[in-house]
């Protein structure tokens, strides 16, 4: 066989793989991380669609022998059951001898079984293959027996495996109890290219070789084309070819005989891939070197003559000059220049008196508006005083009494009418 002619140890896919032989790509750790918090519920119900052999079932075996110290797994196939038929399935897994007559004490020796189990520390999670073939009857009867409300245990958890129609699926009325427990939903994409290369790298180092030893470089990412990223077409693909290139006597397989072999017995064609060439000829790979040559690149890069730029940031130095400059002079005071600070007396001129001391300079360079001022002050010293004067005759006249009754007045008043009678008399 192949594994003789290339070298290998064993098969590189193997129809059942577990532990450390799983590839874990990062997609498939990130999901089972979240797998196995979920399953921390005692009745979770957790769902996981993907296309068919993108790898579900291997994911859930590897999340679940994480966790098998505290959870005992029970597996329901791809296959159709009755509701009754469940009950008694999960009494053989469980371990169960003799089987109780009818469904009332089939159900009552089950949830003690459950009981008894959550009492030694451990959990019991179905997983269930297929759930859609399983049918939507049979789902309806498992969320019954596995409730944590449905007895004196906490139930059990549930993981729903199926297609991209799962979600659709446990939308039936059947299933609305069912689909309430769900605590996480989980949709698994095929591999990447990247993811694909990383897959066939593990697969084959496994099994003693290379991957990129036995393949033409550029192989794994025909494959990818070809089977649309799910490890099960990947698998058959590679395996096709190599039986093929043993037969034929290929010491190396080149990515256009992993087309040619896939296309005649798979009938599948990757009409997006372009393999390269078979042979490459020297003279063709040395035909491209002279395009340094296309240095009048440099003459272009030669135009950073835009380099007016730097003259632009002079140019809009002095703005700052203008906007900035105060209320005195103008473009005459610079910012930079530290004078400008002695302006700031200017704004308290009506507040300080002796501005003279404090900024003589200031005074000198505002003489007019300043001087003009004090002329206002002695305005109402002299010329106002007697105008005034007459405006209070009325009042001394009827207020004031005869010299007959001069004697009356006090003496600190007498003074007062003194002077009113000398200024009737015109003294």
């Amino acid at each position: 066989m192949y594994e003789q002619h290339f070298g290998l140890k064993k098969r590189p896919f193997a129809a059942k793989v577990a532990g450390t032989d799983v590839f874990v790509g990062p997609q498939t750790a990130t999901t089972m991380a979240n797998l196995k918090k979920a399953l921390q519920a005692q009745d979770a119900v957790v769902t996981v669609s993907g296309p068919a052999g993108v790898g579900k079932t291997t994911l859930a075996a590897k999340a679940l022998q994480a966790i098998a110290a505290t959870h005992r797994s029970i597996r329901i196939g791809r296959m159709h059951l009755q509701g009754t038929d469940v009950l008694e399935f999960l009494l053989e897994e469980l371990g169960q001898g003799s089987l109780p007559k009818g469904p009332i004490r089939q159900f009552a020796a089950l949830r003690e079984r459950l009981s008894q189990m959550e009492s030694e520390n451990t959990r019991v999670v179905i997983v269930v293959e297929d759930a859609v073939r399983v049918g939507a009857e049979s789902l309806a009867e498992l969320e019954a027996l596995t409730a944590a409300d449905a007895g004196s245990s906490g139930g059990a958890a549930i993981v729903l495996m199926g297609d991209n129609g799962l979600t659709d699926f446990l939308g039936d009325q059947q299933l609305a109890r069912l689909a309430q427990r769900v605590r996480q939903r989980h949709s698994i994409d095929p591999l990447c290219a990247a993811e694909m290369r990383g897959y066939m790298m593990h697969c084959f180092r496994l099994a003693g070789v290379d991957f990129e030893h036995v393949f033409e470089a550029g192989s794994s990412a025909l494959v990818h084309e070809l089977c649309g990223g799910i490890p099960r077409v990947a698998n058959n693909i590679v395996e096709g070819v190599l039986g093929a290139a043993a037969a034929g006597g290929l010491e190396k397989i080149p990515s256009s005989y992993v087309a040619e072999v896939a296309k005649k017995e798979f009938g599948l064609v990757a009409e997006n891939f372009v393999a390269p060439p078979k042979t490459a000829d020297p003279e063709q790979v040395a035909e491209p070197e002279p395009q340094p040559e296309q240095e009048p690149v440099a003459e272009a890069a030669a135009e950073p003559e835009a380099e007016v730029l730097p003259e632009l940031a002079p140019a809009t130095a002095p703005d700052p000059v203008i906007v900035f400059s105060d209320e005195t002079d103008g473009p005459e005071a610079p910012i930079e220049d530290p004078e400008d600070n002695v302006e700031i007396p200017e704004l308290i001129q009506d507040t300080l008196p002796d501005l003279e001391i404090l900024a003589p300079e200031v005074v000198a360079a505002d003489p007019p508006p300043a001087m003009e001022l004090p002329e206002l002050t002695p305005e109402p010293a002299v010329e106002a005083g007697p105008q005034p004067e007459p405006e209070p005759e009325p009042l001394p006249q009827a207020a004031v009494p005869d010299n007959s009754s001069l004697e009356d007045v006090p003496e600190w008043e007498r003074d007062r009418h003194r002077l009113l009678e000398c200024v009737e008399v015109g003294l």
